[in-house]
């Protein structure tokens, strides 16, 4: 099941779970609602592990070549939006221009 989450699907729930069974089992199927009700028990934590688990293993395997900008990993994002809310930690921590927060 995680393993055709972080598959990243990109066509119909049903067509993805049969060429992913098709390609792993031989001879088993499953049901969009059997595949539903499994996903739903996954723990949040499970992601949050497995990050963990990546994330350490990045800088295991490839930490002395990964990139840093004066001493600090690099983060950036194009073209999205969100609201940060705004509260006075996050004033105090990200600054802001005017009364309210900018929208970023």
């Amino acid at each position: 099941m995680v393993m055709l989450i972080l598959n990243i699907l990109k066509r119909s729930l049903s067509v993805e779970l049969q060429h992913f069974f098709d390609y792993f089992s031989q001879g088993m199927t499953c049901t969009k609602q059997a595949f539903s009700a499994q996903r739903a028990k996954l723990q949040p934590t499970f992601f949050h592990d497995w990050n963990t688990v990546l994330v350490e293993n990045f800088y295991l395997h490839y930490g002395e070549y990964a990139k840093k900008w004066k001493g600090m990993r690099l983060w950036a994002m194009g073209r999205s939006t969100i609201a940060v809310p705004d509260t006075q930690a996050m004033r105090e921590e990200f600054g802001c221009t005017t009364k309210k927060m900018q929208i970023l």
